[in-house]
């Protein structure tokens, strides 16, 4: 499997618009780019807590959860390499189409990979019962709610059942990137689950815009923080994006603004599309959407070019597991944005 995401906007002439990347557009809180412009020398030239006892609190306060079984990271994907190399799993599942670097880590670790592929037939949907065998046979399973590329929100039961499916010492990972894009993401999440063997990984990066700062953090029982606090390296995050991400999480009015303004303008772009009648359109509860290219010879990577041409980088999905060259992956943004994007498409139609 090769690493391939999006997000190169930099590899390409400026004014490109970026529909590649599931960063949400609207941009980092202001408060947090304060933070970050508010550093002194003295803070750049010293080492952060290695116990991020201020960042742990502002996660506890968020989520819930106590202190101890919080586990910040240099974004979400460190994370998937530091547990591969603190389980050594000896077989690892992966629910997919999904993220590349699930395999990677695992691979990187020494294990062999196994993959259930949901099915375009039914939506991408979860099915426990269809991959209850290969559960039972991981030591390691990879999760991500909602998903991407597809951008559906697996329920909590359905999780909840793959969990019972798991042999003694397994861990099922679900990785919740993009978890508070979703409508009530309290009632959806793993993370609140009395369950020892679910961990549940969350970027920091996505929902709040701050990718180029990169942090993330883990949901685990205290003993499985304790033991990757052990096996990590120290410093894990520098100083500015705990700075900046402290006042991201307590920036209650950006949470609200933002995963409403995403979903008023998610759907507004799934029937702009679908009415340019050469594009399936599947429902989805993040920011991203996946479509599948519904005109006979023409390919993903074709339409990714002409589109870049016109000033548009989108994501070819042909390269997730399971898709071939009629997917894309399409960023929700602003209404301007989505707008022109949709014109650019039609203009390819003439």
């Amino acid at each position: 499997m090769n690493r391939d995401h999006g997000g190169k906007r930099l590899a390409h002439p400026d004014g490109i618009v970026d529909f590649s990347s599931n960063v949400c557009h609207l941009g980092p809180p202001s408060a947090a780019l304060e933070a970050v412009r508010a550093a002194t020398a003295e803070t750049v030239a010293s080492y952060p807590d290695p116990d991020y006892p201020v960042l742990r609190a502002a996660l506890s306060t968020y989520t819930g959860r106590p202190v101890e079984e919080i586990f910040p990271v240099n974004g979400s994907a460190e994370l998937f390499y530091l547990a591969c190399n603190l389980l050594r799993p000896r077989r690892t599942l992966i629910v997919s189409p999904s993220f590349c670097e699930y395999a990677l880590a695992a691979r990187g670790s020494g294990s062999t990979v196994e993959e259930h592929l949901l099915l375009e037939d039914d939506g991408f949907a979860l099915e426990p019962a269809r991959l209850a065998a290969q559960v039972r046979e991981a030591d390691l399973v990879f999760l991500c709610n909602p998903n991407s590329p597809t951008g559906v929100s697996h329920p909590l039961e359905s999780i909840l059942a793959i969990a019972r499916e798991l042999k003694m010492g397994a861990v099922l990972l679900v990785d919740e990137a993009f978890i508070e894009f979703c409508d009530r993401p309290l009632e959806r999440t793993a993370s609140r689950q009395p369950v020892g063997h679910i961990w549940v990984s969350r970027s920091l990066t996505k929902y709040f815009g701050l990718a180029g700062l990169r942090a993330g953090y883990l949901l685990a029982p205290r003993a499985a923080v304790k033991d990757l606090e052990d096996a990590a390296p120290p410093w894990r995050i520098n100083s500015l994006a705990e700075a900046a991400v402290v006042e991201a999480l307590g920036d209650s009015e950006y949470v609200t603004r933002t995963t409403t303004l995403v979903a008023e303008a998610r759907v507004t772009l799934i029937d702009m599309l679908e009415r340019l009648g050469f594009l399936k359109v599947y429902p989805s509860e993040a920011n991203f959407l996946l479509v599948r290219i519904e005109r006979p010879g023409l390919t993903s990577g074709e339409l990714a070019r002409k589109l870049l041409q016109q000033g548009f980088l989108v994501r070819d999905a042909s390269t997730f597991s399971g898709l071939d060259e009629r997917y894309l992956r399409l960023a929700v943004r602003s209404t301007e944005d989505n707008l022109a994007l949709v014109r650019a498409l039609e203009e390819l139609e003439k």
